[in-house]
Order: structure tokens, then C-alpha cells, then sequence
């Protein structure tokens, strides 16, 4: 259950993380100690493409509710036996406020805003 609820409410359930997981290839491609630059390039091309689209119809602030509302959902579904732990350390932090934590998010990340993302994409 713990899984799933994961996977629908939190993976899921915002946009903004669905769309920084597209990054995964790329994130890995520049960890190599000798990255390939036509892999690079072409997942740097994939990937302004795919920004495009998402950044079309974005809305932050409803990603932003939708995050702290599914966290919210999960916190008080889920067995607090089968909860990570990270999830009482970001209470913790967020002064038990998983709106507070959602905005933090959000206020650092590049993945909610486009120009942010473009400026990476021009040289990641």
C-alpha cells in the first residue's frame, strides 16, 4: 500500500516532479567522469523540446498545492511504520507544514520556472 500510495500521491500527483525525473539520462550522462557530448546534445535537444510543451500549460502555484496536498494525503494515510523518515524530518524543519515545505521547494528549483531551465539547457 505504502508503495503505491507513493507512487500515486507524491510521484504522481505534482507535475514538477514527473517532469525533473525527465532529467535522469542527462543528470547521469554529466556524472560521468567522461561524458559523451553527442548524448548530451541530443538529450539536451529532447529535453528543451519536451520543456516547451510542459511549460506551455504550467501553473506553479497549483503545483504547489497539489504537492503539499498529497503530501498532506500521505502523511495522514499511510501507517507511520511504513512512512520514510524523511517525512518527520521535513515536518520538523517546515514547522509541521507540508505547504511551507512545498513553496520551499519550489523556491529553489529550477523545474518550476522556464527560464531557469532554458539557461541550464543552453549549457548543462
Amino acid at each position: 500500500m505504502a508503495v503505491r500510495y507513493n507512487s500515486e500521491a507524491i510521484v504522481r500527483g505534482c507535475e514538477i516532479i514527473n517532469f525533473a525525473r525527465g532529467f535522469g539520462k542527462l543528470a547521469e550522462e554529466l556524472a560521468k567522469s567522461n561524458p559523451d557530448e553527442q548524448a548530451i546534445a541530443k538529450l539536451t535537444k529532447q529535453l528543451k523540446e519536451s520543456s516547451t510543451k510542459y511549460f506551455k500549460d504550467y501553473n506553479a502555484p497549483t503545483d504547489v498545492k497539489m504537492l503539499a496536498a498529497m503530501l498532506q494525503l500521505y502523511y495522514d494515510d499511510v501507517p507511520k511504520e511504513m512512512q520514510p523518515a524523511y517525512l518527520s524530518v521535513v515536518l520538523k524543519k517546515n514547522k509541521h507544514s507540508f505547504e511551507k515545505y512545498a513553496q520551499s521547494v519550489f523556491d529553489k528549483t529550477i523545474f518550476a520556472d522556464a527560464s531557469k531551465v532554458d539557461l541550464f539547457l543552453s549549457k548543462p
